[in-house]
């Protein structure tokens, strides 16, 4: 459900799943080695991933956000804390569930480490707000001045990404920007190191957002959909916000099928060597199948 690059160490990827656990790239020997396969099936709530993070600095550590379903029958969710790249965790029980078997599972990354503060992490959940550690993932509590503290649009998908950009003029901390499942409100910042939050201005609306990148340029690309999915998606969008001058651009790629589109789209990435390089993959496009559209430009046109 979701693949992860750690920014500074060439071949060191981790993917994870719904109900499997996360997985890391032996490139020696060409090979995904498992790391959950010591989760015992008594524990079986907790084999899933729903978020992966990374720490910019120490490529050891490593956090991974574990629960697969937000309902009345199952357990409450967890924080795997490495500090040897997989090979051990530390498991640190969290007073809420998670869903990495529900929907909005193809989003993310809802879990990140702080670039400015590497022990401050934030972990969006499915219906329990945005939560935050200041001791490396050992205790979390809720940021209440977060304007989502609850359940989201009914999806159980909630709070979706979590993204650090570039320094707005004027403020003092980086920018972050957190994505919601919610079609009337999905996008919000920080300028204040989390103080406060506001909504970005002249953002979509209708749509839910179900990913978001930050280009070394300064733009935000952002994809959308009906609802969170991976089923029954609809209406997909990709768009561009120019962060500096806070302009929104809609660049979905042409659709060769239906107008508008019945599918949504689920994940948009740039290349971080080349900000014009933006790839965007659809979402339950069950004909002719899903694919993946590129741009070498950063703007409409791109081929499939």
């Amino acid at each position: 459900t979701g693949i992860v690059a750690h920014p500074v160490i060439p071949e060191l990827f981790y993917v994870r799943t719904d109900i499997g656990g996360t997985y890391r790239w032996n490139a020696l020997d060409g090979r995904w080695t498992p790391l959950l396969d010591w989760v015992t099936p008594d524990n079986y709530n907790i084999q899933g991933t729903l978020s992966i993070a990374l720490d910019p600095v120490n490529p050891f550590n490593l956090y991974l956000a574990q629960g697969e379903y937000v309902e009345t029958w199952a357990g409450n969710a967890a924080i795997f804390i490495s500090r040897n790249a997989g090979q051990t965790f530390t498991v640190v029980n969290l007073p809420f569930q998670l869903g990495a078997n529900e929907n909005g599972r193809f989003s993310g990354e809802r879990l990140a480490v702080v670039p400015w503060s590497h022990n401050v992490l934030y972990l969006g959940t499915n219906v329990n707000g945005l939560w935050k550690s200041t001791d490396s993932g050992n205790t979390w509590a809720q940021v209440t001045s977060f304007p989502v503290t609850g359940p989201t649009n009914g999806d159980k998908a909630g709070v979706i990404f979590v993204l650090f950009g570039p320094k707005l003029k004027g403020a003092s901390y980086p920018t972050i920007y957190v994505g919601v499942s919610d079609p009337a409100i999905g996008l919000y910042q920080s300028t204040d190191n989390g103080v406060t939050w506001q909504p970005v201005a002249g953002q979509p609306a209708g749509d839910v957002p179900t990913n978001a990148a930050i280009s070394a340029n300064g733009y935000l690309y952002a994809t959308y959909s009906n609802q969170a999915g991976p089923n029954a998606a609809g209406n997909g969008q990709v768009w561009k916000y120019a962060i500096a001058t806070a302009e929104w651009s809609n660049i979905t790629p042409p659709d060769p099928i239906t107008s508008p589109a019945n599918y949504g789209y689920a994940k948009v990435v740039v290349d971080p060597r080349n900000p014009n390089t933006i790839m965007a993959s659809t979402l339950d496009r069950y004909y002719p199948g899903d694919e993946i559209f590129r741009s070498r430009n950063g703007f409409p046109g791109g081929a499939a």
